[in-house]
C-alpha cells in the first residue's frame, strides 16, 4: 500500500476517547496568560493544572520553561506599563482640578436674590462642591494606592507570586532537559521549512517550536493533548473565526508514526470547558469570558515582540499606532498563503485565476506601505475570493 494512502487510515482516537487519560502538555503562552487573567480565572486554571500534576498527567517541556523564564520579566514590565498608561496617567487632576476652580455662583450673579428657586440652587451648589472635595480626596488616595501597587510590581521580578504558585507544578511536571545534536536539529528545521512541514517552518529561523515538538514526541506510549493559545498557524487548522479545528495532519501522523498514539490540540478555554464538564459542572461564565477575550495588550505585545518581522518603524514601536491593523493583516496574509499552498499542490486555481489573485496581492502589498486600513480591506477581498473558489471546488 502506498505510504501516503496508508496514512489516511491511521488509528487516531476521538477526543472523548483519550481526554480522561491523555498526557496534557501546556505551551509557554498558556503559562504567561496568568499575567493577563483575573484572579478567579488563574485559580481555576491553576487548580486544574495542579490536579493533573498530582496525577502525573501534566508534562511541561523544558523549552517551555526556558521561554517562560525569558518572557516573564517582560510581562511584569507590561503590567507596570499598563497601570501607568491606562490608569495612573489618566488620573491627572485635570477635570477635577478644573471643576474645583470654578467661580462661586454668587460671585458671578450677585443679584441671585431676584431669581426664583435661589435656595435650591445654592443648596445644589453646596452639594456639588462637597462631592468635588470628596472626589479630590478619593482620587488622591487612589493614586497613592496605585503607586504602592507599582512598588509591589517592581518586586515581582524577584518575588513573583504567580511564579511561587507555579513552583510546585513545575517541580513535578517539567520534563528533563533533552540532549540535542545541534547540527541534526538545524538540519531538521531546514528540511521542515523547505518542505513546509510543521512545526517550525514559519518560525523565521528560530527552533523553539521544534524543540517543544521533539519533547512532545518523547512522551512514548501516551496519547497527548497539547494546550496552546490560538496563534500557532503552523500547528493547527482554524475556522473562519480563527478557532482551532484540529492539529495539523502532519503532526498527527508524525506522532502516530513515532508512538502509535493519538495527538490532539485544544485552546485553553476549550480545555478548561471540557475538563469542567468531566467533573460534573459547567465552566463559570466569568472565567470563560476572561479566557476568550482577545485583549489589545496581547495583540500589542505579540506585535512588538516581532517588530522587525512586522515592518514597524521606530515611531510606531514607540507610539503603538497601527499595531492592531498590522497584526490583523499578518493573520490575513498567513491565511492567504495557506490557501495558495493548497491551491498550488492540488492545482485548484486556473492560470488566469492565479494571475488575478497575485495581481490583487501585489496591490495589497503596495497599499500596506501607504494605508493599512485599505490594505486590510484588500487582503480580506483576496481571502474571500480564495474561500469562494475552494467552496465551489469542494462543494
Amino acid at each position: 500500500m502506498n505510504k501516503n494512502f496508508h496514512n489516511l487510515f491511521i488509528d487516531v482516537k476521538k477526543l472523548d476517547e483519550v481526554f480522561n487519560d491523555a498526557i496534557i502538555v501546556v505551551d509557554t503562552n498558556v503559562l504567561l496568560m496568568a499575567y493577563q487573567w483575573r484572579d478567579i480565572t488563574f485559580e481555576t486554571v491553576y487548580d486544574i493544572l495542579n490536579e493533573l500534576a498530582e496525577q502525573d498527567r501534566l508534562k511541561i517541556p523544558n523549552q517551555v520553561i526556558e521561554e517562560f523564564a525569558n518572557q516573564r520579566p517582560r510581562r511584569i514590565r507590561d503590567l507596570s506599563n499598563d497601570v501607568h498608561s491606562k490608569i495612573l496617567s489618566r488620573l491627572t487632576s485635570g477635570s477635577v482640578k478644573d471643576a474645583t476652580k470654578h467661580a462661586e455662583l454668587e460671585g458671578v450673579i450677585p443679584s441671585l436674590v431676584f431669581f426664583e428657586n435661589t435656595e435650591k440652587l445654592l443648596e445644589n451648589e453646596k452639594k456639588y462642591n462637597e462631592a468635588l472635595t470628596a472626589l479630590t480626596s478619593a482620587q488622591k488616595q487612589y493614586k497613592e494606592s496605585l503607586n504602592n501597587l507599582l512598588d509591589d510590581i517592581k518586586e515581582y521580578i524577584d518575588n513573583d507570586p504567580i511564579l511561587d504558585k507555579y513552583r510546585k507544578i513545575f517541580e513535578i511536571s517539567v520534563l528533563d532537559e533533552p540532549k540535542y545534536d545541534d547540527q541534526e536539529l538545524k538540519d531538521d528545521l531546514e528540511r521542515r521549512k523547505k518542505e513546509n512541514v510543521p512545526p517550525g517552518y514559519k518560525d523565521k529561523g528560530h527552533m523553539g517550536d521544534l524543540k517543544i515538538w521533539r519533547e512532545i514526541l518523547s512522551l512514548a506510549n501516551n496519547n497527548v493533548i497539547f494546550i496552546t493559545r490560538d496563534n500557532k498557524n503552523d500547528w493547527v487548522y482554524k475556522d473562519s473565526s480563527q478557532r482551532i479545528i484540529s492539529a495539523r495532519r502532519e503532526l498527527v501522523e508524525e506522532f502516530y508514526k513515532v508512538n502509535n498514539k493519538t495527538f490532539k490540540m485544544l485552546s485553553p478555554v476549550e480545555f478548561v470547558e471540557k475538563y469542567s464538564k468531566t467533573k460534573g459542572h459547567n465552566m463559570r461564565k466569568e472565567v470563560k469570558e476572561d479566557m476568550e477575550k482577545s485583549s489589545l495588550a496581547y495583540v500589542r505585545n505579540f506585535t512588538l515582540l516581532n517588530a522587525e518581522a512586522h515592518g514597524l518603524s521606530p515611531e510606531e514601536i514607540k507610539s503603538g499606532n497601527n499595531l492592531v491593523l498590522r497584526y490583523q493583516i499578518d493573520g490575513l496574509e498567513k491565511k492567504i498563503n495557506e490557501y495558495l499552498s493548497v491551491a498550488y499542490d492540488e492545482k485548484i486555481l486556473l492560470d488566469d485565476e492565479y494571475t488575478s489573485i497575485m495581481e490583487e496581492l501585489k496591490l495589497a502589498e503596495e497599499l500596506k506601505k501607504e494605508n493599512l486600513s485599505l490594505a486590510k480591506e484588500q487582503y480580506s477581498e483576496v481571502l474571500k475570493k480564495l474561500q469562494n473558489v475552494f467552496s465551489i471546488v469542494f462543494d
